[in-house]
């Protein structure tokens, strides 16, 4: 599996996922939130991002620049699973940094059965226990792609 074609593959579809606000707004959680879903409460903006808003409001161009820095960011901390490590579906992984991007990653380690199905490469399982779960319902079509790209690999 490689970094570059995870990214590459996923990036485009977590930016649909997310829609794309130029102005700060209150995602369904609560969270003041930016561009394609970057929540700045858990990960504030840094005094360079700051310098990239014009009048509190950033571009699309900027917003997919933060996506993909965050995106890799969440690559990062997926490989600290040895069964991510281990995947051997570019679809598969970038369905796990996207669940990570969106739930932050301690919310996804609470997937504990989801996590045990994909150390065990049971995606059928894995699937039924993504859609056993409120994020399912809450996410509505994204968790709909998530679970075809587990269980399909595609």
């Amino acid at each position: 599996m490689n970094k570059e074609e995870v990214l590459a593959y996923i990036t485009p579809k977590t930016a649909e996922f997310e829609g794309f606000s130029s102005v700060v707004y209150k995602c369904p959680a609560g969270y003041d939130t930016i561009g394609y879903g970057r929540n700045i409460e858990s990960h504030p903006l840094s005094q360079r991002e700051r310098e990239q808003l014009q009048n509190g409001e950033i571009s699309k161009e900027v917003a997919m620049e933060w996506l993909k820095k965050d995106l890799e960011q969440r690559y990062y901390l997926a490989c600290d699973f040895a069964w991510f490590r281990d995947l051997d579906n570019t679809a598969r992984a970038g369905a796990v940094v996207d669940m990570i991007y969106n739930l932050g990653l301690s919310g996804f380690k609470r997937f504990k059965k989801f996590i045990e199905s994909m150390n065990k490469r049971d995606y059928i399982k894995a699937v039924m226990e993504l859609e056993d779960s409120a994020w399912f319902n809450q996410v509505g079509r994204r968790a709909k792609e998530i679970s075809k790209m587990i269980q399909m690999g595609v």
